[in-house]
């Protein structure tokens, strides 16, 4: 599957439930809607966390990670190609890539549409929704979303009415995983702080960002672009854009753009620090949510009850919708010619949202056909 899971998380759970529960029957559809159910309300790549909850059932701590391996390395692997090759070969002229940013934009677009009309059902989301993708547009630094998102969730808890505390009885907490949650973002931290390496830096970074993303890889977009783009400067803003257009391409999971940020802001120490960026970038993406799985998932019919988790996912996914917004402004700022956006630029914005939000046309057809037209136009 991890070979050819293209389309996001939406089409990864679709494929689980067909070959995991329907075909090789080895959970039933309950047990694998309360997985699902548990993934949408922890922070982190929600299929990828599903996959793993599921070999955590069948075998315990030891499958699930064999079950992450097996999920997450292919596009681990072609990701660290593709930032390999943007070093292997830096003299080709990558004019034919110029529409590749627009419809970079266009799949961000969708996949705020798409989020949106899902999340987007009152009042309060609305709200929630507009101001985060507006401060997220006037406040140009990385520290700035951690906080929207916060305030998302504080807001969701504040405002919806109720709560019903179920305290925890007759269940064994491995307090371990999650005081390693908590511990190795510290560590990070200090250890960062203290040797301004660039490598503990970006796994510091990224490690934060994969703490709190809720809402799919769509959201990493506006906290990569600030931090590794705008903020720091390692990576150029078309070099991203391809970066994302070709994450889109690519099967599994959309959280390898850490790998490819990761490995493309080590490129000025060499190809072997490229390497090891790409290595980085992957395992700070992905631990923080496979910890908080295998923290959470032996205590979910207990932690479930607690209406703090729904609300705080609510709120949460609000402020996501409007980030992902905020960032295909972002994004599409620099295609601004005298104010103005052209109309080709245009088109191809438009034309990618809607392919992407209205048909079933797979994402790696799109890109391979806005390569092609970037050879003749």
């Amino acid at each position: 599957m991890a070979c050819t899971a293209f389309g996001g998380p939406q089409v990864h759970v679709s494929m689980f439930l067909k070959r995991l529960v329907k075909h090789r029957r080895y959970l039933t559809e309950e047990e694998f809607l309360e997985i699902n159910a548990l993934c949408s309300v922890l922070p982190g790549p929600s299929s990828t966390q599903t996959i793993t909850a599921i070999g955590y059932k069948q075998g315990g701590p030891l499958l699930a990670f064999i079950t992450l391996l097996v999920w997450a390395l292919p596009a681990s692997l072609m990701i660290t190609l593709v930032v390999l090759g943007f070093t292997v070969f830096s003299s080709v002229d990558l004019s034919f890539t110029k529409f590749i940013t627009p419809m970079a934009v266009g799949f961000i677009l969708a996949g705020a549409y798409t989020l949106g009309k899902a999340v987007i059902d009152d009042m309060l989301s609305v709200i929630l929704f507009i101001a985060a993708a507006i401060t997220g547009v006037i406040f140009s630094s990385p520290w700035v979303y951690p906080l929207i998102i916060v305030a998302g969730v504080i807001a969701a808890n504040v405002f919806i009415k109720g709560y019903n505390f179920e305290p925890l009885r007759g269940v064994k907490i491995k307090w371990r995983y999650i005081i390693a949650f908590f511990g190795v973002l510290l560590v990070a931290a200090i250890i960062g702080k203290i040797s301004q390496h660039r490598s503990i830096l970006l796994f510091e970074n990224i490690y934060r960002f994969g703490s709190m993303v809720y809402g799919g890889g769509n959201v990493l977009v506006p906290l990569m672009y600030e931090q590794f783009v705008a903020f720091k400067h390692y990576i150029t803003a078309p070099e991203f854009a391809i970066g994302y257009g070709l994450v889109q391409a690519l099967p599994g999971p959309i959280f390898t753009l850490g790998t490819f940020a990761s490995g493309m802001s080590m490129r000025p120490f060499g190809l072997w620090w490229q390497l090891a960026g790409c290595f980085i970038g992957t395992v700070a993406i992905f631990l923080p949510g496979i910890l908080l799985i295998f923290f959470f998932y032996p205590i979910w019919q207990q932690v479930k009850k607690y209406p703090i988790f729904k609300k705080s996912v609510k709120g949460s996914n609000a402020v996501s919708t409007g980030l992902i917004l905020s960032a295909a402004y972002i994004l599409a700022k620099p295609l601004l010619v005298e104010g103005n956006i052209q109309l080709q630029t245009a088109l191809v914005i438009t034309i990618t949202f809607l392919l992407v939000a209205f048909t079933k046309i797979p994402s790696p057809l799109i890109v391979l056909t806005t390569l092609i037209l970037g050879f003749f136009f």
